[in-house]
């Protein structure tokens, strides 16, 4: 665990633009002039119905107030709204009755931990995971062991992994599992691939925590849970909530179903640490789950074309340092993703260019783009991947180009919820927003420019200085 809480460490302060002992001596991701695919949030402003619902909330008396604590009242709509969601996405339908409600999911785990572990006991992951998980188990007094990075699995947790790392590991009591369904990088689990380990849960006696939360980003298809098998209802809590789909990443909600023991210790630690989730942000969580679905639409369908265009723009960087250098493929991708914000690269092939300029792993590879280019990539080393594997985020690429388009919609939406507090027809609302989606989607395409810039007018020239010796790996 020091070593895994050190790599945090060291990714933090990079992305900070800080050195090795904290002091800043080179950009950081936040800083003006530089291109961050290091960011992770959601791709767009909310609904402009969630805006209107918390104006609303404002004024709200009859089921809360704002001096009011609103300690342990449920919100029976949003509790509803939830469980209608797990249900239509095929979790164990006795599951999706026992709800926690938390602020963001990072609290969600955190209560999970408390629930079903006890100190020393063991979890286990794949790399791509996120960066705070390592600082949860610390918290939770848990080993956090990350299994090994398996290309042709695509971070996803296997049987077979499990079982050799038991042989591998006999003193250690193995508690549960941490899977990220879809994973961070795009993968999504077959329904085999689920089933056979549901019954190796069931068997072992383990507890699952499933993270889900960009299981609204599938480009195609449906999700498949671990949680939709009868097998392991009693031994796996989903997770989901408002930041990545819905835009509300910085009102910090998130939502479990699960097993009634566990969600019912998961409540309690939940109301002895945080007291509630606000109503207003209860209500603006109900709003973004009532919206029209062509808000997901249109941002899934800009999410896959955001990642086509990524894909593509790194194919030309290869060309390129092929034709200069006679390297092949210096830059692999190392899964196109069905869904989510981000894409894992590897420049391992660069490596003997890498060490002579003393960059070590993927940590001292972001500080080089940060100082060479002004470009900030999320070092894998944090994330459980060895070798210079970087993750590129493009989720919110050109967040500020959609802002001008939503906050018009935003206020004009709201002025109408606040006349139909008086006046019960407006039919006007729904006219004025048919053409929200059609605006957006034009400001999407303005991330073109920045992938552009990042990577072929940036990353590019730098990578081509980097390269400009005969010390190679063999093609």
């Amino acid at each position: 665990m020091d070593k895994l809480k050190d790599n945090l460490r060291r990714a933090r302060n990079v992305l900070s633009g800080e050195d090795e002992n904290g002091k800043g001596n080179h950009p950081g991701q936040f800083d003006d002039g530089v291109i961050s695919f290091a960011d992770g949030e959601g791709m767009r402003r909310p609904h402009p119905s969630v805006l209107g619902a918390a104006i609303k909330g404002f004024f709200e008396t009859e089921v809360t107030s704002l001096e009011k604590y609103f300690f342990k009242k449920k919100h029976v709509e949003l509790e509803n709204a939830i469980s209608n969601d797990f249900k239509k996405q095929g979790i164990y339908r006795e599951n999706t009755k026992n709800l926690c409600i938390s602020s963001g999911t990072s609290n969600l785990f955190n209560s999970f931990f408390y629930s079903v572990s006890e100190p020393g006991d063991t979890f286990l992951t794949t790399p791509g995971f996120y960066h705070s998980l390592v600082n949860w188990c610390v918290i939770n007094k848990i080993d956090l062991d990350i299994l090994p990075f398996d290309s042709s699995n695509n971070c996803k947790i296997s049987k077979a992994q499990i079982e050799n790392w038991v042989v591998e590991n006999p003193h250690k009591k193995l508690r549960g599992l941490i899977l990220f369904n879809p994973t961070y990088f795009g993968a999504v689990y077959t329904a085999k691939e689920l089933e056979e380990l549901s019954r190796y849960v069931q068997e072992k006696e383990l507890v699952v925590i499933e993270d889900s939360i960009f299981s609204k980003t599938i480009f195609e298809g449906e999700i498949v849970h671990l949680s939709s098998f009868q097998s392991s209802c009693n031994n796996v809590v989903t997770v989901d909530g408002g930041s990545k789909a819905f835009g509300l990443a910085n009102l910090r909600i998130g939502w479990a179903c699960g097993p009634e023991k566990i969600i019912e210790r998961m409540n309690f630690h939940v109301q002895a640490t945080q007291v509630n989730v606000p109503h207003i942000i209860k209500e603006m969580a109900l709003a973004a789950l009532n919206a029209p679905s062509v808000y997901l639409k249109t941002n899934n369908i800009e999410l896959k074309r955001r990642k086509d265009y990524l894909i593509s723009s790194i194919e030309e960087i290869n060309k390129s340092l092929e034709e200069k250098f006679s390297i092949v493929s210096p830059i692999n991708v190392l899964h196109s993703p069905q869904s989510g914000h981000s894409i894992l690269i590897s420049l391992d092939k660069l490596k003997p260019k890498l060490i002579e300029r003393n960059i070590y792993d993927s940590i001292d590879l972001t500080r080089y783009f940060l100082e060479e280019c002004k470009v900030a990539f999320s070092p894998g080393l944090s994330m459980g991947f060895d070798g210079y594997k970087l993750r590129i985020s493009y989720g919110c690429l050109g967040l500020e180009n959609t802002y001008e388009t939503s906050l018009r919609y935003e206020k004009m939406n709201m002025v109408n919820d606040l006349v139909k507090m008086k006046v019960i027809e407006f039919p006007e609302k729904d006219l004025s927003l048919k053409d929200l989606e059609r605006e957006i989607s034009n400001d999407f395409l303005k991330s073109n420019s920045i992938i552009s810039e990042g990577l072929i007018e940036r990353v590019l020239p730098s990578l081509i200085s980097l390269c400009n010796t005969k010390e190679l790996l063999p093609s």
